[in-house]
């Protein structure tokens, strides 16, 4: 780390950039910005020891029990699965670093696209969700739930609209508030938490519209004041933003509902650290803790770690918001303090991986789709942490499970068909000991479970009642859990202004603009909006400074 490292005198002549954090805005930070200013140096820290933060595809040799002596590969993940084909951020890097032959696409037509359900708490089976008008005609007669929101879709187009509203420049309010004040409050609870709980891992009731979902802000305002009005309202060539570089991958796209990678979303990870690894001006290093970060009297940045002292020109902070605040070493003045990097909450998830054999008849009973989705129930989320010998803890706090075979099947390679499925647990939902994360340490721990451990017993339990099969799980040949703290951020209402006041002091003295606050924390938690916020880093900063 101290071969790129120049002279003070040098530094305020030449930009040298430090760069927080490995995860996916973090290397895309330093992918854009060794493009945007090629002969600057640029050294990014990442403490723990790979790259990627909550992106972790990792690849199993999974023994056959009906096979003896034969393995099958099996892809699994602990974070995200699936990208959406209109996030142009995540497309023009496939174009830029080339991956288009490692794509997987699922086009609109297949029952992965076309099938996605909800499981309604205190409820056996699923609800299946309507993929387009004439589907959710035919549920009418059958599904009092999609009854209830085709009831409350036609009666939002015809409900008067909060002037009040609409008449705020930096409007703002929960997602729940949102929902029911134009759907309803059983809409809102049904679909809209169901909705956060898959996309989140949160409480709608806690999360800013503005920042988690301003194309509904928005579609509010173009319908005078109606959401479904306002989304058949094209959105003006303002709001529809830039332009990308996307080759030919947006017309490898067309049709597609989700997409992936062969070795899932990690390839993303690993296609930019193999660039960053061979461009000459770039250093990326794992196992780095950042203690420290001050700014200097001559207007450079002190970056402290265990073993040494980085000085930058220029400071890229793409860690969570509450470790930048602990990392912050300033001066006790109010100027120099940064607000509100511990205004928002983030979610404790408990992501279990879990592979069968496919010819056990309670396996082909699961319809094909992609998976489902938990609401909030009716009495609300428990308070407490519940025991782990309560028999009906693990089922409460189900999110949603998905059907990654019908998805993302492709991906793993065996002599005789295996089911993958995965189930996500916790946020909201108080976890049990076994599955909560630890209050200190990684923020990631992954084990493989016993298959014929209580735990993994417990949760297939959950699984037959909620997917109504009627029939027994077998045992799994493969469990793998991860227990992930403080992973997603929740916006609070209010976020939006929050980080405004937070860029205004980043652009005071002593920050002067030269320190930029990216991430999760920040701008969106979808693989696509950490990729946009990388991609935006540095387009402030004087390109005569370089």
């Amino acid at each position: 780390m101290h071969s790129r490292l120049l002279l003070r005198s040098e530094l305020r002549q030449n930009i040298s950039i430090a760069i927080l954090g490995g995860g996916i805005t973090g290397l895309s930070s330093a992918y854009y910005l060794n493009r945007r200013f090629p002969n600057a140096r640029i050294t990014l820290l990442e403490s723990n020891n790979r790259f990627g933060g909550w992106i972790q595809s990792s690849r199993h040799d999974v023994p056959l029990h009906n096979a003896p002596g034969q393995c099958a590969s099996v892809l699994l993940e602990s974070g995200p699965r699936t990208l959406r084909p209109v996030s142009k951020p995540v497309l023009e890097l496939i174009n830029l670093l080339g991956l288009q032959e490692e794509l997987l696409i699922v086009p609109r037509d297949t029952p992965a696209a076309k099938n996605r359900f909800l499981h309604l708490p205190g409820t056996t089976g699923l609800v299946r969700l309507p993929s387009s008008m004439a589907s959710a005609l035919a549920s009418l007669p059958s599904s009092p739930v999609i009854r209830l929101l085709a009831r409350q879709a036609l009666a939002e187009a015809f409900r008067p609209a909060n002037s009040k509203v609409l008449a705020l420049e930096d409007n703002d309010e929960s997602m729940d508030d949102l929902l029911a004040r134009r759907l309803g409050p059983e809409a809102a609870r049904i679909f809209g938490s169901a909705m956060i709980h898959g996309i989140y891992a949160a409480d709608s009731r806690g999360l800013s519209v503005a920042a988690a979902f301003p194309m509904l802000a928005a579609a509010e305002k173009r319908g005078q004041g109606s959401l479904v009005r306002g989304m058949f309202i094209p959105a003006s060539k303002a709001e529809e933003g830039e332009v990308y570089e996307l080759g030919d991958v947006q017309e490898m796209m067309k049709g597609a509902s989700v997409f992936t990678f062969r070795e899932g979303i990690g390839a993303l990870v690993s296609a930019l650290t193999k660039d960053l690894k061979t461009a000459p001006q770039v250093e990326i290093h794992t196992g780095v803790q950042v203690s420290g970060i001050r700014p200097s009297e001559d207007g450079l940045f002190e970056i402290s770690t265990p073993n040494s002292t980085l000085t930058a020109s220029h400071v890229v902070s793409a860690l969570p918001l509450p470790a930048l605040a602990s990392s912050l070493s300033l001066s006790p003045t109010n100027q120099h303090q940064l607000t509100h990097l511990t205004a928002n909450t983030a979610s404790n998830v408990a992501v279990l991986n879990l592979v069968f054999p496919a010819s056990h008849p309670a396996l082909q009973a699961i319809p094909p789709g992609f998976g489902y989705l938990v609401p909030r129930p009716e009495a609300g989320y428990a308070t407490s942490p519940p025991s782990d010998t309560d028999p009906n803890a693990v089922e409460r706090a189900i999110l949603g499970c998905v059907f990654d075979s019908c998805s993302s099947g492709e991906q793993d390679a065996s002599p005789t068909p295996i089911v993958k499925l995965t189930v996500m647990l916790g946020g909201p939902h108080p976890l049990p000991p076994a599955l909560a994360p630890p209050p200190g340490g990684a923020q990631t721990l992954s084990e493989a479970l016993d298959p014929r451990s209580e735990l993994t017993a417990k949760v297939l339990r959950a699984l037959e009642r909620q997917l109504g099969i009627g029939k027994e799980l077998p045992v799994p040949i493969q469990v793998v859990l991860h227990r992930h703290r403080d992973a997603i951020p929740t916006y609070r209402p209010g976020h939006v202004s929050r980080m405004k006041e937070l860029q205004e002091a980043l652009d005071r003295a002593p920050w002067n603009g030269r320190l930029a606050v990216v991430g999760a924390g920040v701008s969106g938690v979808s693989v696509g909006s950490c990729v946009q916020a990388g991609r935006e880093v540095g387009r402030r900063w004087d390109p005569n400074f370089v």
